[in-house]
């Protein structure tokens, strides 16, 4: 029964070993200095833009005004299943939200959208 875990503490040791002289021959003080965190941080916002709600127009709460709303007939198209009884998907001002069907309260901002697809 000792056995399989002393294999895996026995491999968890040279696995660390062996990060630890990777890190020191490229003169790095170990694991907590690699740069990764920023990395994923780059990356995640050349992925996704961000957003400015001090920029929007709009709260939720807000009667979307119909002139600037467009209704989403195909909500799969945006990755979204059909909506919640009485309530519907619609872009306004570039951003995907959830809207109470009969007064147009808007009820969620979703996310961004570039560009209408139906």
């Amino acid at each position: 029964m000792l056995q399989p875990q002393l294999a895996a503490a026995a491999a968890g040791g040279l696995l660390l070993a062996a990060v630890t002289a990777i890190a020191d021959d490229r003169g790095a003080q170990g694991p907590a200095t690699a740069p990764a965190p920023l990395v994923v941080a780059e990356v995640a916002q050349q992925a996704a833009p961000a957003r400015n709600p001090a920029r929007r127009s709009f709260r939720v709460g807000d009667i979307a005004p119909k002139d600037r709303l467009h209704r989403i007939t195909t909500p799969g198209l945006y990755g979204l299943s059909d909506p919640p009884n009485g309530d519907a998907y619609a872009i306004l001002d570039g951003e995907l939200i959830r809207i109470h069907n009969g007064s147009g309260q808007i009820l969620s901002v979703l996310w961004q959208v570039k560009r209408i697809l139906d």
